[in-house]
Formats: structure tokens, sequence, C-alpha cells
């Protein structure tokens, strides 16, 4: 009852079926896996798993305490492990970067999905298209045995971010005009001790042009510019906006709400002119 991502037309060489996805993409991983082990390759894998239409291979249903969208998330797990089996297997995981990351934050469809009361983005406020941290905070894993001791970083990170570190780990240098919001993270990534790549980093609920205005985070502190965030009603997006301004220091925590706008207007002032001179410009990155 609920379909993929926008309509299709024409021929139908390229349907599938949602239930065969995880199995076919894992297969093709594998045999590039094993096609290119004798040589450095790179495999990216999207995984469809947890977004809609949420229908995991039968083996899988039930499988979890939260509906298909649990069971949805054990068989990305699976997923994962077999691409990490293969390299093990083949003796190439103790010299390979694994990265794994997510889009955005969780949603559940209205009257499509259930989490049979389960938490979909544990302590955060909001979900998906929303510039709190439960739209905008996402798992970042990184797995490089040779290179990278196990532990939790703290550091402000965005997926931009990889083109940066991976110019560095190839030793490719980036043109000005390329990937202009990208930091160079590679030092983060491998826990050597130094500043930070980013101390602040420009969120964004639903796509600029539906009437939001980004956020911004600088270090613990967040800024949400009044009408920056897009509210799910009645099966639909209201882009009304909220008339106000929000400030949260995200080291109270990360449900966000004890707004400290009215307390702080110094910061508020300052992280807006922030904000309209990275707008401005035509690049973030140093």
């Amino acid at each position: 009852g609920l379909s993929h991502i926008g309509m299709q037309k024409g021929g139908t060489a390229a349907t599938f079926k949602y239930d065969q996805i995880a199995d076919v993409l894992v297969g093709k991983s594998i045999r590039f896996i094993e096609t290119h082990k004798d040589k450095p390759f790179f495999l990216y894998l999207a995984t469809h798993d947890v977004h809609v239409p949420r229908i995991p291979p039968e083996r899988f249903r039930g499988a979890s305490q939260a509906g298909a969208r649990g069971d949805a998330v054990v068989c990305f797990d699976w997923t994962v492990g077999q691409v990490v089996d293969a390299l093990k297997r083949l003796g190439l995981f103790e010299n390979t970067l694994i990265l794994l990351s997510s889009d955005n934050g969780g949603s559940l469809s209205e009257g499509v999905d259930s989490n049979r009361g389960h938490s979909y983005n544990g302590p955060l406020r909001g979900h998906k298209g929303q510039s709190f941290e439960g739209g905008v905070r996402v798992p970042f894993i990184a797995s490089w045995p040779n290179r990278i001791k196990p532990g939790v970083g703290e550091e402000i990170v965005s997926l931009m971010d990889l083109m940066g570190a991976m110019a560095a780990l190839t030793g490719q240098t980036l043109p000005d005009d390329a990937a202009v919001d990208s930091f160079n993270i590679l030092p983060e990534l491998l826990g050597e001790v130094g500043t930070p790549a980013r101390d602040h980093l420009v969120l964004e609920g639903m796509p600029i042009g539906h009437g939001d205005r980004p956020a911004l985070r600088l270090r613990n502190w967040k800024l949400i510019p009044a009408e920056a965030d897009a509210e799910y009603r009645n099966g639909e997006w209201s882009f009304a906006g909220r008339p106000w301004t929000q400030l949260y220091n995200l080291n109270d925590g990360l449900y966000e709400d004890h707004n400290l706008a009215a307390q702080e207007p110094e910061r508020v002032d300052q992280m807006t002119r922030m904000l309209e001179n990275i707008q401005a410009g035509q690049k973030t990155r140093p």
C-alpha cells in the first residue's frame, strides 16, 4: 500500500521485488570483492532495507519486536555481516576501511508502519525532515583494524567530509571548486590527537525552496532559526514554520526541550550572523 519514491513509467526491465533486494545486493557485493581481492577496491553498498516500503525477506519477518521496520533493521545487520564475513574469509578484513552511516534520521510512515512502542530515534527529538537531532544525527561507524583503535569520538562530522578524508587518504588534492564544504576528518578517523577538523556544521531538514531555513551547530550549541522546522501534520508536510528562534546546549541533553534563546541573546546574534555569512559565501572548506 506504499509506493517507492517517485513514479516510474516505461519498460519493465528495471523492476524488482523488494523482498529480494538484500540477497541480490549481498551476492553482487561479495562477487565484486572476490573479483578485486588482489588489488585496492572501492565498494559502495547502498542498501534499501529500512526505507519504505519495508518488505524484508520472509526469513526476517518477525525477527524483531518492532514490526516491519525492526525486521528490516535485522536484515540490514545481516547484510553488513555477510560483507564482513567475506572480507574475513579472504583475509582482507584487517586492512579494509569500512564506513557505515545513514542519510538522515529515522521516520515512520503514518498508517503504514508501527514500531510497536519501540523508539525509532532513541533519545532524540524529531525525525527525518526536521532540523532536530532526530532528523540530522545519524550513526557513523568506522572499522579499520590495522589503523583504527576501538573507541567513541565526540567530534562533529558530516558525510560531506568523506570526500576530504578520502582525498587525503589516497594522496589526492581537491580542486578549489570541488567538495567546497568537505573537511578532512582523516585524523579523527585514525584517532590522531589534534584540533578537530570542524567546530561547526550547517544542518538542513527539508530542502531549501520548501520554506525552511537551515540550522547551525557550533560546538555544543545549536541554533534553529524561526521557520527552520517543517512539521508533519495530518499526513502531509507543513512549511508554515514556527515563529520563534530556538537555541539548545546539546551538552544538557539531546532531546532539545530547553530553549535558551531568550537567556542567550548575544549567542543567538553571533550564530545568526555566522549562519548568514556561511550562506552568503562560496565555500566553507579550509
